[in-house]
């Protein structure tokens, strides 16, 4: 059985107005710089376009998931890799 979670259409919010409304408790274009895949996949981002969409709720949730699991911002990279493997250049 697959859970969704049904969020009214209202809460959605283009990002460079969310982050002018200082909700968010931290540096929004850090983690998105960092996370927005993971964000993607959790469901607190909308990418459409060039527009990138926050949920406020959700992403309370995502930081909440992040704490959980005791990780940061910034992912943690696989231990020994070179910068080429890891797809820096």
């Amino acid at each position: 059985m697959t859970t969704h979670i049904k969020t009214d259409p209202g809460n959605w919010v283009r990002l460079a107005d969310y982050i002018r409304s200082g909700k968010s408790p931290i540096d929004m274009r850090w983690l998105v710089f960092h996370r927005r895949e993971a964000m993607r996949q959790f469901g607190c981002l909308l990418k459409l376009g060039k527009g990138i969409l926050i949920d406020h709720d959700r992403l309370m949730a995502y930081l909440e998931e992040l704490d959980r699991r005791k990780e940061g911002i910034v992912p943690k990279l696989s231990q020994g890799a070179l910068p080429e493997e890891r797809g820096f250049s």
